[in-house]
């Protein structure tokens, strides 16, 4: 009991009205008033202190409130987009860095995204001693025959790995022969004699027109060594530093181990 009420109680033992008992409630004095304030400040430094710190999210917000969005958060393409709200782009770069470079971008397949690809123009020509079927990646380009014609193709080849394969076979049973020259853009990249076709021989090689078929195990063509049969013809193709080339080791491409199927194979890495 507050000490007014007391002393009033002691005061008025007897003829003080039930009103004068009971007494009204004092004002708080300013020293009472500074140390409720004090108090509940320290309860809010309490508060204060006990709360966990917030730390940035990779969310598109501010969430330390220090005005910055997404601050350290990893921003892989050096756009100012963290990773976390940034989407895949075809620009060679690793836009949401998930390790993956323009994935979702390579309508072909070839390993090249599509807005990197870049549109070759690639000239094959060749003849064959006597017959011949070619493939560009697997798909048929054409079948000719008649060795002292030239045949020639120009094909659009985007960037990446191709493939040119040749199935050559003779029907007169006195020599066999193939002669090519391929150039990209203009410029002359291999010729039969050089050692950038492969070659085997006999029955047909399982997949063998495919980009992926694996043809390590293959020989080089061999130079034919007598090609007094073909004189100085096709001189399109023999002045430009093709030779006629087989599979026969020997180099013998009259002998009877000449005359079975032989099965060509280059691989073009175009940039």
């Amino acid at each position: 009991m507050p000490r007014s009420l007391i002393a009033l109680a002691m005061t008025c033992s007897l003829g003080c009205s039930e009103y004068a008992l009971k007494g009204e409630a004092s004002e708080p004095t300013a020293g009472e008033e500074q140390d409720s304030a004090v108090d509940a400040n320290d309860s809010a430094v309490d508060a204060n202190d006990s709360a966990e710190p917030v730390t940035e999210s990779c969310d598109g917000l501010d969430n330390d409130g220090d005005g910055a969005v997404d601050e350290g958060s990893p921003d892989t393409d050096g756009d100012g987009t963290a990773d976390c709200l940034d989407s895949e782009e075809c620009d060679g770069l690793d836009n949401d860095g998930d390790g993956e470079i323009d994935e979702g971008f390579d309508a072909d397949s070839d390993g090249v995204a599509d807005c990197l690809e870049v549109l070759h123009t690639v000239e094959l020509r060749l003849t064959t001693d006597d017959i011949w079927e070619g493939y560009v990646d697997g798909t048929l380009l054409d079948k000719q025959s008649g060795w002292s014609q030239v045949d020639s193709y120009a094909l659009s080849l985007s960037t990446g790995t191709h493939v040119l394969a040749v199935h050559g076979w003779d029907v007169g049973l006195s020599i066999a022969g193939f002669l090519a020259e391929v150039s990209v853009d203009g410029t002359p990249v291999s010729h039969t004699g050089d050692g950038s076709w492969r070659v085997t021989s006999g029955s047909e090689p399982s997949g063998w027109t495919a980009v992926t078929h694996d043809d390590s195990g293959w020989a080089a063509p061999v130079s034919c060594a007598d090609t007094s049969p073909w004189g100085a013809q096709p001189s399109a193709l023999l002045d430009t530093g093709s030779v006629w080339v087989w599979y026969e080791p020997s180099g013998d491409c009259r002998s009877s181990a000449s005359l079975d199927d032989a099965w060509f194979r280059l691989t073009l890495q175009l940039d």
